[in-house]
């Protein structure tokens, strides 16, 4: 039990794995565990039998906060719950509390590890977008600039082959 309780992450492997042991150990019918989170119930029967009735309920418990319960049909002996399975059963409860919380926020970490990798891809996509807007601008600007600073260019070197009296009849045209 204890290498279940401390190696399994995932709470419904963990679960399922643990009551196979005590339905083994103790030599009963089957268990069920019912989630106090969500109401989900997991249950396990030993090889050829069926729960008939609920002999023992558990609570598990961390702290004040109900992780769960539960519940283990008859020995297949027909003989009671001893004050010694009782004992073993409150001692799982505590241990399986903390195994089941640590693979609840386990679960929650992975879930809100996808949540935060879809977030950084959104966000990247977004960047990018503004990346190639940003480019997109800049090439614009440039060519906008081109167009006047050539002119200005050719302008100048007319100035300086020709004259300003050259350039004055060229403004001359563009006036009319």
């Amino acid at each position: 039990l204890s290498d279940i309780l401390n190696a399994t992450v995932e709470a419904r492997p963990l679960i399922e794995g643990a009551l196979l042991s005590l339905v083994r150990i103790l030599r009963v019918e089957g268990g069920e565990f019912e989630s106090s989170r969500n109401g989900d119930s997991i249950r396990v029967a030993a090889p050829g039998d069926m729960i008939t009735s609920v002999a023992l309920s558990i609570p598990i418990r961390l702290d004040t906060e109900a992780i769960g319960i539960l519940r283990l049909g008859n020995k297949r002996s027909g003989d009671l719950y001893t004050a010694e399975d009782r004992k073993l059963l409150r001692t799982f409860a505590s241990h399986a509390a903390v195994a089941i919380k640590k693979a609840a926020l386990y679960e929650e970490l992975k879930e809100y590890s996808v949540g935060l990798e879809h977030k950084v891809r959104e966000r990247t996509a977004h960047l990018e977008q503004l990346q190639k807007s940003q480019r997109q601008m800049i090439d614009d600007v440039s060519h906008e600039l081109q167009n006047p600073l050539a002119i200005i260019k050719t302008t100048a070197e007319l100035l300086l082959r020709e004259g300003p009296t050259r350039l004055k009849n060229q403004f001359a045209i563009i006036d009319h």
